[in-house]
């Protein structure tokens, strides 16, 4: 179902995040340290090694309304090991207020959550919004688990 939100955002929902926005200089970002991946196709590839934010934003300008919300980021590992182990972090944060952050949602990415090597998973984080959380982003965070991860996408949609 499309619903747009129009009285504070002018965002149509179900909406995609991609991280080729990146190219664009606008939407997601890359994190310090980890633009020495490398682009497959129109997502972004590369290797979790050191820990540190990967993909972060796109800081929504508005709050949304309030309502439960599900971030489904989409990402696929080269190699799935076995094991509960995660490979990187994901969440959804509240950029606001400064320095810290507020986290909405969040989950661990780990490779039972993959049925196979190379394809892509959508990977849910649900949050809440009270009305009152501007600059929302969304995150990948890297633990330094050495795999090869490929980010294409966030969609974002309202569940209530």
């Amino acid at each position: 179902m499309q619903e747009t939100i129009t009285r504070r955002d002018e965002l149509t929902l179900p909406t995609k995040f991609r991280v080729t926005d990146i190219k664009d200089g606008k939407g997601l970002l890359l994190g310090r340290g980890f633009k020495e991946g490398e682009w497959d196709a129109e997502a972004w590839r590369f290797v979790a090694s050191k820990r540190g934010h990967v993909i972060y934003g796109p800081y929504l300008r508005r709050p949304l309304p309030e309502g439960t919300y599900v971030a489904a980021f989409t990402p696929k590992i080269a190699d799935p090991k076995t094991g509960d182990r995660p490979i990187v972090k994901l969440d959804v944060v509240c950029a606001v207020p400064k320095p810290a952050h507020k986290t909405l949602g969040k989950t661990d990415v780990t490779p039972s959550q993959f049925r196979a090597a190379d394809k892509y998973e959508e990977i849910p984080v649900g949050f809440p919004v009270n009305g009152d959380e501007p600059r929302i982003e969304f995150r990948v965070f890297s633990v330094g688990s050495g795999d090869t991860v490929t980010l294409d996408y966030v969609k974002l949609h309202r569940e209530s």
